[in-house]
């Protein structure tokens, strides 16, 4: 058994709401792996957390605990990036579905990590936010021909700019990209 999180709709600016749910392999695949890095715990955001039992009615109101959960700014950024103002997020991300408090809990699930990230739906690779300095790196990689792209002193640079973020740095990065069957 895995946990996965919910992440329920709102707007940019709307506080963080998520349920999390005990799932196996065999009940889901319908969910996204997220690969990041964690960022620093320094002023921590808060994450509004309310545990449910099955991700098949994800609005339901039922029994349950309710806390808040303290998150990266970097995991924080990223959730508002994903989040839908209308439909619900389905995904697993470590820092959340993981007891990072439970070492025998971590052990289990970090060899559970193949099969996570290889049964998941679509594995999101998120770098970071876009900025003046990485954009134009964005753009070559979506824009590049079969032919090849000249390479110019900005785009090298900008390359280097996107390849110097800690995402980059992570040991667990080949891991995940490689066991991803799709990846955005």
């Amino acid at each position: 058994e895995f946990r996965l999180l919910i992440l329920r709709p709102g707007s940019q600016s709307d506080d963080l709401v998520i349920n999390l749910a005990t799932e196996n392999f065999a009940s889901t695949n319908q969910y996204v792996a997220i690969s990041y890095c964690w960022g620093s715990s320094e002023k921590p955001k808060d994450l509004q957390c309310i545990s449910q039992t099955s991700i098949r009615n994800p609005g339901s109101e039922g029994i349950f605990s309710t806390g808040r959960l303290p998150i990266t700014t970097n995991l924080d950024r990223m959730l508002r990036t994903l989040r839908s103002e209308e439909g619900f997020l389905v995904a697993w991300i470590d820092a959340i579905c993981i007891n990072q408090d439970d070492v025998t809990e971590k052990a289990q699930q970090i060899q559970m990590m193949h099969r996570i990230y290889s049964k998941a739906a679509v594995t999101i690779l998120y770098a970071g936010e876009d900025d003046e300095e990485t954009v134009p790196a964005f753009q070559c990689i979506k824009c590049v021909s079969p032919r090849g792209q000249e390479s110019s002193v900005s785009l090298v640079k900008a390359f280097s700019n996107l390849l110097s973020r800690d995402w980059f740095q992570r040991v667990w990065v080949m891991q995940e990209v490689v066991l991803s069957p799709r990846k955005r």
